[in-house]
């Protein structure tokens, strides 16, 4: 296997980023949730949090999220949000092991996202095809198969 010296790569990357010139990620139907967190009540007793921050100069959009029940939480995920030529894509990860892989979209009221995932990795690959609208300071989020969910926000822990 043929290593790249240290030295190369150190003069290469920051070139490749002046190519770029400067931040290209594209990633701005993200800026109103960038810095903050969100909750939702998805059952008796229990919330859905998610908080979202820049990723590497906001290059990447993170999402990391829980659902708690009675305050514990049962559940856990991370959404990675990248640039990918033109698109925007994203990879999920749970506590289960799951994994996840779509796109999203912007839309005239919110964003679009479309996607194949793994609950755990024996699961059965199911859609993961969701569509969050802007509402007031916040989002509401459907998957069209049931009840609307409102996120609002709340402080970040």
């Amino acid at each position: 296997m043929r290593r790249i010296p240290l030295l190369l790569l150190a003069f290469t990357v920051p070139a490749m980023a002046a190519e770029q010139g400067g931040d290209a990620s594209g990633l701005k139907l993200f800026d109103r949730l960038v810095g903050k967190c969100f909750s939702a009540v998805v059952g008796p007793s229990a919330a859905d949090r998610h908080c979202f921050e820049a990723v590497y100069g906001g290059k990447h959009v993170r999402d990391r999220h829980r659902v708690a029940i009675d305050g514990k939480v049962v559940y856990a995920g991370e959404t990675l949000y990248s640039r990918s030529g033109e698109k925007i894509v994203f990879t999920y990860i749970n506590t289960l092991g799951g994994v996840g892989h779509g796109k999203a979209n912007a839309t005239a009221t919110g964003i679009a996202f479309t996607g194949m995932m793994r609950s755990a990795p024996a699961s059965p690959a199911q859609s993961m095809d969701s569509n969050w609208r802007w509402q007031g300071a916040g989002y509401l989020a459907s998957d069209g198969k049931g009840a609307d969910v409102v996120f609002k926000p709340v402080a970040a822990k």
